[in-house]
């Protein structure tokens, strides 16, 4: 049993340092894009959301034994979300993509922070393992027998471990407001969102 909590430690810390390079990646493509920018499509975000999801649904089968959840919640983030942005890019159908130079100036600064940023927590893995994984639930996770393991029931303790419960709660308001937002956005006039020639 030692043995196996010391190969889940190791595994959950290559994969969290993973994840955190996943996102940091992906940090650095939207850091590099300005709000202002008038000539910006709505592809780039589309594009960005496909990989947040791809990242998503990753961290999700991660620690499940069958991919079926983490398909259904990559099919619910792409078919809702994309929908939006199929309106979008109906209002800017001839638009042209273009980058200003100023931008891509400031990609290899941001690039360098990123990879420092990695090599001070990939130092500091312990302290990090310790914020994201309280002590008595990393135990807690640890204390469990084979059959319980096999049973798929490790899944169900992890997603719903204390440290992880209030980005959940986060993602469920965000969703619920958008959803409501667009409805009343939509409400009072019943016409088709694109423009009609």
């Amino acid at each position: 049993m030692l043995l196996y909590q010391k190969y889940m430690m190791k595994m959950i810390t290559i994969y969290t340092m993973m994840m955190l390079m996943m996102m940091s990646t992906t940090n650095l493509i939207i850091n590099c894009i300005s709000a202002y920018n008038k000539n910006l499509h709505p592809m780039i975000f589309g594009t960005m959301l496909l990989l947040m999801s791809i990242f998503s649904s990753l961290n999700i089968n991660i620690f499940n034994d069958s991919p079926m959840f983490s398909f259904i919640m990559f099919l619910i983030v792409i078919g809702g979300m994309m929908i939006l942005f199929l309106y979008f890019i109906s209002f800017v159908s001839n638009m042209k993509m273009m980058m200003k130079w100023i931008y891509m100036k400031m990609i290899p600064i941001k690039f360098l922070l990123m990879i420092m940023l990695i090599i001070i927590m990939m130092m500091n893995k312990n302290n990090m393992l310790n914020w994201f994984y309280s002590f008595n639930e990393t135990n807690n996770l640890f204390n469990i027998n084979m059959n319980d393991l096999m049973k798929n029931n490790i899944n169900c303790m992890y997603m719903y471990l204390n440290m992880k419960m209030m980005p959940t709660i986060i993602m469920m308001i965000y969703l619920f407001m958008c959803l409501t937002l667009i409805v009343k956005m939509f409400i009072n006039k019943k016409m088709s969102i694109r423009k009609m020639n």
